[in-house]
């Protein structure tokens, strides 16, 4: 049986479904979780350096 959380998994935004794959994946195996952390810390950083200084950001 499917609740309605499971058809957002389907019918949502790939956000959503990424976010639902990281909290699993996450469980499954910790250093998964720091690397992602890590990810979003670095792709931050990127995007605000980018803004400062007015970069494509395919560059």
């Amino acid at each position: 049986m499917f609740s309605p959380e499971n058809l957002n998994l389907i019918k949502g935004s790939p956000s959503q479904r990424r976010r639902f794959l990281d909290l699993e994946f996450g469980q499954i195996d910790n250093r998964y979780l720091i690397s992602l952390a890590r990810y979003q810390r670095i792709l931050k950083q990127r995007n605000t350096f980018l803004k400062k200084n007015d970069l494509p950001k395919g560059t």
